[in-house]
């Protein structure tokens, strides 16, 4: 083998085995953590406005060649093709030299061609670029659960896969598994992500909605002392002024009262009944 196409191969390999890395990375966290995998995603959102951008550049990096077809010999940037389009790139990270455009046989056209070139791609197409990064990222973040119990999965399907059996242990493979599974027909809305990502948020919640719920028992418990105390000072204040028991004592003893009142008076009534019958009045003599 070629000693150049091996180095290339082994640059490759390094590559890849970090980037490997990164793949056993996104069982913590996959936004985070999982580089690779994120800029996946990325791409995969803005594959055809990357497609669209690399047009531009191409077209552009053409018109250059064009343009330097009588400098070739003096100015590298633009020898070849592929130079031309290597050239667009370095102009677009803002890599250039004024000198290019000046010494060249068509300056003014040249530099007209520049600054059309840096408005289309710095000033529009890569601000259009950041913002549709920024609304993909976003997405990313939503679906983070999700993400994040995908990601367990194939790690785990994966080392089952590779591991001997030697390594394996019978509690990773339980005889049961619990499976939650909606039904097609339903008519609710299950997000995804708080089955997994949900679960610390609820937990925080309960518990600043439990020292809540203490601290307004407590503040209910002090204003019920404090009612008590004010309800024992008006039934002293009561006693002092009317001079009587309490009042509840008061209402017991008048129903005492009343009730032998009562019988008292059937007793009177008894007696006179009784002595009526025993003493008949005389009738007068005709």
């Amino acid at each position: 083998m070629d000693e150049g196409w091996f180095s290339v191969l082994v640059a490759v390999q390094h590559v890849l085995m970090w980037t490997k890395l990164h793949y056993f990375a996104k069982v913590f966290n996959p936004t985070k953590n999982t580089i690779v995998d994120t800029i996946r995603i990325v791409l995969d959102d803005l594959k055809w406005f990357l497609f669209f951008l690399a047009l531009t550049m191409l077209g552009f990096g053409l018109a250059f060649y064009a343009l330097f077809r009588q400098d070739r010999d003096r100015f590298a940037d633009f020898t070849n093709i592929w130079h031309s389009f290597a050239s667009m790139f370095s102009y677009m990270l803002a890599m250039f030299d004024y000198n290019v455009f000046y010494g060249s046989t068509n300056p003014t056209a040249a530099m007209i061609l520049f600054i059309m070139f840096e408005f289309v791609m710095n000033v529009l197409l890569l601000n259009i670029l950041i913002a549709s990064m920024t609304s993909s990222f976003s997405k990313i973040t939503q679906d983070e659960g999700l993400r994040f119990l995908c990601s367990k999965a194939e790690i785990i399907d994966e080392l089952e896969t590779t591991l001997p059996h030697w390594i394996k242990s019978k509690a990773w493979y339980p005889p049961f598994i619990h499976i939650l599974k909606i039904h097609p027909d339903s008519t609710y809305e299950v997000n995804l992500n708080s089955v997994w990502s949900g679960i610390g948020l609820m937990e925080n919640n309960l518990l600043g909605a439990q020292q809540e719920t203490r601290l307004r028992v407590e503040e209910l418990e002090d204003r019920l002392g404090k009612l008590h105390k004010k309800l024992d000072v008006l039934i002293k204040l009561f006693i002092s002024t009317w001079g009587l028991g309490r009042p509840w004592e008061c209402h017991g003893k008048r129903q005492e009262h009343r009730e032998g009142t009562l019988v008292q008076e059937q007793h009177h009534s008894d007696r006179q009944r009784v002595a009526h019958h025993s003493h008949p009045v005389a009738k007068p003599s005709g």
